[in-house]
């Protein structure tokens, strides 16, 4: 269930490996995934960038990095990648055009086991059956006792192109907290593509999830010591749920 990275790079391996020859796949998405929604970034060395064969996907990479805007180094032999969402949908979409898929565009209400084998799923539309369910969506978590927390992680970036040069582009900045904290945890990540071309994104670690208002605000006011001239070509955001607590499961 689900097109997003995880089950996008989960079908990448069934298929490399063989799993899915002669099996009926349902996809459940609402979402047709025709546009770069999101960016997927991670830390490997190229060696095991290889052996993911994720490396004709990577728009970018970097191995200098600034945390919060105090110190600098060298993350060689590891490297942080850069993957368009879009990409990642479209080489799994061409590589799935070659078995027997059908894409479900509707929300998942209810998923049931049934029996041993066989699970029910209920959509907006219909009920399926099915032998096997990858689910990707976020976990239902069980209410935290005292001494255990739920927070969200909850994310907003520009992709923006600059008038003039303000960014390295062989460096990134991660984990800036020169932005207001006001009783959360708030950074900012800068990507740059290249001297005038980069993704700003601020990340928020908090109870609440941060407004779209707020995101703006923080950015531009981030931005204003930086570019000063800029225009806002992509925007992103995602909200990752973080909990200390057990997560609610019987079957998956």
């Amino acid at each position: 269930m689900g097109f997003g990275a995880a089950n996008c790079l989960l079908l990448l391996q069934l298929i490399e490996k063989g799993i899915l020859n002669e099996k009926k796949i349902g996809i459940i998405e609402p979402d047709k995934k025709n546009k770069n929604d999101r960016t997927f970034c991670f830390w490997s060395t190229e060696e095991e960038l290889e052996k993911l064969n994720l490396k004709n996907l990577v728009s970018h990479s970097w191995n200098r990095i600034e945390i919060g805007g105090i110190s600098e180094a060298n993350i060689q032999p590891l490297n942080y990648w850069h993957v368009k969402g879009i990409d990642l949908y479209n080489k799994t979409r061409e590589k799935l055009s070659e078995f027997n898929v059908t894409f479900i565009y509707s929300f998942l209400s209810k998923a049931e086991k049934i029996d041993s084998t066989t699970f029910e799923l209920t959509t907006n539309e219909n009920k399926i059956l099915t032998h096997k369910v990858f689910d990707s969506r976020p976990p239902e978590y069980l209410k935290p006792e005292k001494n255990e927390s739920h927070i969200f992680q909850s994310f907003f970036g520009w992709k923006i192109s600059s008038a003039d040069c303000c960014f390295d582009a062989d460096k990134m900045v991660m984990m800036d907290f020169n932005v207001p904290q006001e009783s959360y945890t708030q950074f900012v990540y800068v990507l740059p593509f290249d001297s005038k071309n980069a993704l700003v994104e601020l990340t928020r670690f908090g109870s609440e999830k941060i407004s779209f208002e707020k995101a703006n605000e923080l950015l531009r006011d981030y931005l204003k010591p930086i570019c000063a001239d800029y225009k806002i070509n992509e925007i992103e955001k995602g909200v990752i749920p973080m909990s200390s607590s057990k997560i609610k499961s019987e079957h998956f």
